[in-house]
């Protein structure tokens, strides 16, 4: 709910109670008004982001954040990356921001409101993307292959699990293939491709902002395997 406070501005007001066990009876809410947090959204060199979107998720005493309808969203357009995000209540709260071409580095920053602190100044960090070409076992591109990052485990580096930072892409006529919009951090990059077997993983470390060229991948000759299946009692299965 709302009012018209002194000044004739419409003020907010919320109340929670967290962990109400079903069957309570005679509840009480008192409301109290909301609260907004103040801040800037800053790339990794420490200039102001124009545009962007910034998202506080309310968040338990243990730290787990509760999902919607208690989420609040809101875009930004200023020039010094400047926000001011309303309707927020007293107690834990996650903030994100997310920006084109940009990534957070960490989940999220966790305040406590209502906050003494200077304004929330939040840190994204410029994306990084990859140029290259792929190539058959003997040196010809390999148009309409198929190109994706996956990063790699730092507790066990020779796993490499799919990222979602970027999904794969097409090489072009040349074999040629460009990557963007990738999170700076480890990477392994692979290529496949109809008739041929994939090419070996290529790890590329990322810093923000930047472009790695000239990256080749060449995919490997394939084979099959010809046997037959049984199953436990010696009997061939079909299929």
């Amino acid at each position: 709910p709302s009012s018209e406070g002194d000044g004739g501005a419409e003020r907010s007001y919320f109340a929670r109670q967290d962990e109400v066990a079903a069957g309570t009876e005679g509840l009480e809410l008192r409301l109290a008004a909301t609260l907004a947090l103040v801040g800037r959204v800053l790339d990794d060199q420490g200039d102001p982001l124009e545009v962007f979107i910034v998202t506080a998720k309310p968040m338990t005493a243990q730290g787990t954040v509760v999902g919607s309808p208690n989420t609040i969203s809101s875009s930004f357009e200023d020039e010094e990356g400047r926000f001011s995000l309303a309707g927020l209540f007293a107690g834990a709260w996650r903030i994100e921001a997310t920006s084109e071409g940009h990534h957070m580095a960490e989940e999220g920053v966790a305040i406590t409101l209502p906050r003494a602190e200077e304004p929330l100044e939040i840190r994204l960090l410029r994306c990084a993307s990859i140029a290259g070409t792929v190539f058959d076992p003997l040196g010809n591109p390999v148009p309409v292959a198929s190109v994706g990052p996956a990063r790699a485990r730092s507790d066990q580096p020779e796993f490499i699990v799919r990222s979602e930072d970027g999904e794969s892409v097409p090489t072009d006529t040349e074999g040629r293939f460009v990557l963007g919009d990738l999170a700076p951090g480890s990477f392994a990059l692979q290529a496949s491709a109809t008739d041929w077997a994939a090419s070996e993983s290529q790890t590329i470390e990322l810093t923000p902002g930047q472009l790695v060229v000239g990256v080749v991948l060449t995919l490997k000759n394939g084979g099959r395997i010809i046997g037959d299946a049984f199953d436990e009692a010696g009997d061939p299965l079909a299929g």
